[in-house]
């Protein structure tokens, strides 16, 4: 069963992934904040990478 931090995350992981897919609304930004959940969630693109930082802990998502 799922913690209530890996159920957000999931989400998160998800719609963020989902933004920044060719169609998605955040696309053509490099950076930025945002919330998710009323979380702020800062995130940065760096190459083939998306950084996401959520309560000072670092998140590495690979973009296809």
């Amino acid at each position: 069963m799922q913690t209530q931090t890996e159920d957000f995350l999931d989400a998160l992981v998800d719609q963020m992934v989902q933004d920044f897919s060719p169609e998605g609304s955040l696309v053509q930004r490099k950076s930025g904040e945002t919330y998710f959940r009323g979380v702020p969630v800062y995130y940065k693109r760096q190459r083939d990478l998306l950084v996401l930082i959520v309560h000072e802990e670092r998140f590495e998502l690979p973009l296809f």
